[in-house]
């Protein structure tokens, strides 16, 4: 399935989110959480905690990236946001397993078990790293569904889900070929725009 979505300009849209991420708009906070919070769930879960334990720490996480995430750079370091929240989310199980062990028991083969189902960088999985690609894409469509005008939207999912040709999408929606393929690529662009930075 080929990547997809986005949304009509405005002064709002036309910084990436990230972008407006790090300006702590309220929107673009809800929408990265709505992009990142399952997966950081699902990270915090790989350790073996319990549904309590990982939501509690899934908010953590995200109370972490908002005083923090200004000082990601990057060029500087060398690694995609994705992996920064990543380290961020392995520190804070690590954390949480030595308060909740004490400190003596931080080297003990238990906590060391927990520890090696969260490795110290997601590259380290290659199944992991593909299927999160997968689902951040996913939702990241479903996300910025309501941005769009319904006709927009159809003829961008048809023509990039669905894999039919825009002159048979466009009798469907009473639009001509070229209103087909400028959805598409409207629809394209702005997702690119809105989440560079934020998936690789």
């Amino acid at each position: 399935m080929s990547p997809m979505p986005v949304i009509e300009s405005s002064e709002s849209t036309s910084r990436t989110l990230l972008e407006r991420v790090r300006r702590h708009e309220p929107e673009a906070w809800r929408r990265f959480a709505t992009l990142y919070g399952p997966i950081v769930y699902r990270w915090i879960g790989l350790s073996r905690l319990s549904h309590e334990d990982a939501l509690d720490l899934t908010q953590e996480v995200f109370l972490s990236a908002s005083q923090h995430l200004h000082s990601f750079q990057r060029e500087a370091t060398g690694q995609s946001l994705r992996n920064w929240l990543w380290t961020v989310t392995r520190h804070k199980v690590l954390n949480h397993l030595r308060a909740k062990r004490g400190a003596d028991a931080i080297g003990g083969s238990a906590m060391h078990e927990q520890l090696q189902q969260l490795p110290e960088r997601e590259e380290s999985d290659p199944s992991l790293v593909a299927a999160v690609s997968c689902e951040l894409s996913q939702r990241a469509v479903r996300l910025m569904q309501n941005d769009f005008e319904p006709s927009t939207w159809q003829a961008f999912w048809e023509t990039t889900v669905g894999e039919r040709p825009a002159a048979e999408v466009g009798r469907e929606l009473g639009l001509s070929t070229a209103a087909v393929y400028k959805a598409k690529s409207r629809v394209l662009q702005r997702l690119r725009q809105e989440l560079a930075g934020l998936t690789e």
